[in-house]
């Protein structure tokens, strides 16, 4: 079993008991285990072997980190299913960023940890000037939703005042603002579509950003234990 196969399976395993972004970050450390099996000039065989079966581990990770949450289950949420189509852009992105910075070019010294750090420093800087106007109108249409919202109440508000007077201007009142919040409804749906996007390709750079560290991090303290170094 190599590590493609070892990390998938164990996914498999995760799902249900973790969130995506725990999975993550597990997948992650295992990863590592890996990267360092490499260094160490052992197959990735010889380290899934070492780690033992996907499910074992799942089951210690489950058992040791949920503890007395086991119940709660973090991967059940209202936005799963634009989550599900979000994870299928990024598992493509995730393809070709391998080929970009990827382990064997970080750990067998092609790229220099510096030239890694500048990399990602460069697109961090890249993607903060749009990413950051996105967040900042996202901040603003979320302002203006919450002030549609309370207008809508308002609506309502005012046809109940004005039914004792007027049946008729409270009913079309009332209309108008079941209208307006079907608008609203639709609004706020579209809304914490773009948001739940935003949080999680931020998180998925994040990671990203901590799985190309972690193979620096590997190969330093590889090189820092004897082994061969960068120049040579």
């Amino acid at each position: 079993m190599n590590k493609e196969e070892f990390l998938d399976i164990l996914k498999d395993y995760l799902k249900g008991h973790f969130s995506a972004l725990e999975i993550d970050d597990i997948l992650r450390d295992y990863e590592e285990f890996f990267i360092n099996g490499k260094l160490e000039g052992k197959s990735e065989e010889e380290v899934a072997k070492g780690l033992g079966s996907p499910k074992q581990v799942a089951t210690e990770l489950i058992r040791e980190m949920k503890g007395s949450f086991g119940e709660e289950n973090y991967a059940k949420e209202n936005v799963d299913t634009i989550k599900k189509n979000v994870f299928r852009l990024f598992n493509k992105a995730r393809n070709k960023s391998k080929e970009f910075l990827n382990s064997d070019a970080i750990v067998k010294g092609e790229i220099s940890s510096f030239a890694v750090k500048l990399i990602i420093l460069f697109i961090t800087l890249i993607l903060a000037i749009p990413v950051g106007t996105i967040i900042v109108t996202l901040m603003t249409m979320g302002i203006g939703a919450i002030v549609a919202t309370i207008v809508n109440v308002l609506v309502y508000m005012a046809a109940v005042t004005t039914f004792s007077v007027k049946t008729s201007i409270a009913v079309t009142i009332f209309f108008g603002g079941l209208i307006y919040t079907g608008i609203l409804i639709i609004g706020w749906t579209l809304y914490i579509k773009i948001v739940s996007f935003m949080i999680l390709f931020i998180r998925k750079y994040i990671g990203w950003i901590k799985t190309k560290l972690m193979y620096v991090r590997a190969k330093n303290n590889y090189e820092i234990n004897g082994g061969v170094k960068e120049d040579e």
